[in-house]
């Protein structure tokens, strides 16, 4: 019965050691340039170029979360010299602010040495419930607003992997 029992509990011990261990993530290998935006991603994800609405492109998980991908894009969109990041922070957290959105965080980060404003909030869409994570720029008159989409429940499992490849982000001086 004793042997029983040391054999059960070194399985128990080696089992909770391997749940515990967190997921590796994949070298970030590939590599994305255009139009003054450069960064790194891993072969986890797949690159679309969409081009539309102001979209530079689409980054998607290649595992599906159900029956929704989780995703990062780039909204790149002009603005005058009288827009500065404080009034561009203020207007679309406005926005948020006005939709009920409910808000889990937000700072102020640095991306590769530009300020951007961070900030991650949860939204139903269509009866289905996402975690949406935002840094918006603001360099020489653009606003870059990079996101990240994915369902709750996906977000915290996501989210190591998508800070590493959003701290690559350059953008041309």
């Amino acid at each position: 019965m004793s042997y029983n029992f040391k054999i059960l509990s070194i399985i128990f011990v080696c089992i909770t050691i391997l749940s515990c261990k967190e997921s590796e993530i994949k070298p970030l290998t590939e590599h994305y340039q255009k139009e003054g935006v450069e960064f790194n991603y891993n072969s986890d994800w797949v690159l679309e170029e969409s081009g539309s609405n102001n979209i530079s492109f689409l980054l998607f998980k290649k595992v599906n979360d159900d029956d929704f991908r989780a995703n990062i894009n780039l909204l790149v969109a002009e603005k005058g010299p009288s827009i500065d990041f404080e009034t561009h922070i203020s207007s679309n957290k406005n926005y948020l602010l006005l939709e009920k959105t409910k808000i889990l965080e937000e700072k102020i980060v640095s991306i590769n040495g530009n300020n951007a404003y961070r900030i991650v909030y949860e939204k139903n869409l269509e009866g289905n419930n996402y975690t949406i994570l935002q840094y918006l720029l603001l360099i020489r008159n653009k606003a870059y607003t990079i996101t990240f989409i994915s369902k709750r429940k996906y977000y915290k499992q996501n989210i190591k992997e998508v800070d590493e490849i959003i701290n690559t982000f350059k953008f041309e001086s």
